[in-house]
């Protein structure tokens, strides 16, 4: 092997490990962005329930009054709902959906999930994929992938009451890939400098690997 062809094959492999690297950390910031964005929209979702919908949220929507009811859909559909969120619930702790935008779900009864059941007993909020496939949600397939946030509350009176919201998924994707553009720049930086290509190059250099002709 000639001394050009050592120092090419040389070349090759670090730039091999290079994009080896670059991919790696790519798949790591994008699921770090998607994450953040989780994040973000689950807070952002639980502070504007608990400023527009907990107010509202007395005992004559565990009851079924129709007035308060009709109050609380008119602050949903004035003050909540929006291009980024399309569907509001508000359960009961035995699993009534004591309210929802979509008005033939009110009064039905679904079993609540494990997490459900504990942001309800705790007021700890979470967020996840829905699963559009499950029969509280045959109204919202036609979104085809939502996030559903909730946030367990309680009624003035002390009762429980689980407020959930879905959101489009694709305004959480829209948020991580701007979060994945921002850091893009510093992250190529730093893989450029940790490979330490040219000090490495420098250092071949200095060992007689120079080309010749």
């Amino acid at each position: 092997m000639t001394v050009r062809s050592t120092v090419w094959a040389f070349v090759a492999v670090d730039l091999a490990v290079m994009l080896v690297v670059g991919v790696a950390i790519g798949l790591v910031v994008r699921h770090g962005a998607t994450a953040s964005a989780v994040r973000d929209a689950r807070d952002l979702t639980v502070a504007e329930g608990r400023a527009a919908v907990w107010p509202l949220l007395t005992d004559g929507i565990v009851s079924g009054d129709p007035a308060a009811i009709a109050i609380l859909d008119s602050v949903v559909r004035s003050q909540v709902l929006s291009d980024r969120i399309v569907r509001v619930k508000v359960w009961g702790a035995d699993g009534t959906v004591l309210y929802s935008d979509e008005s033939r779900l009110i009064g039905q009864r679904f079993p609540l999930g494990a997490a459900e059941q504990t942001a309800l007993a705790t007021g700890e909020p979470h967020a996840d994929v829905s699963d559009l496939n499950e029969a509280e949600n045959v109204f919202d397939r036609s979104f085809h992938k939502l996030l559903e946030v909730y946030d367990g509350l309680r009624t003035k009176s002390g009762h429980p009451v689980l407020f959930e919201a879905y959101l489009r998924f694709s305004t959480v994707s829209a948020d991580s890939h701007r979060t994945l553009v921002s850091l893009l720049p510093a992250m190529l930086a730093g893989l450029v400098c940790s490979s330490c290509f040219r000090c490495r190059w420098r250092g071949a250099w200095r060992a007689g690997l120079r080309p010749v002709g």
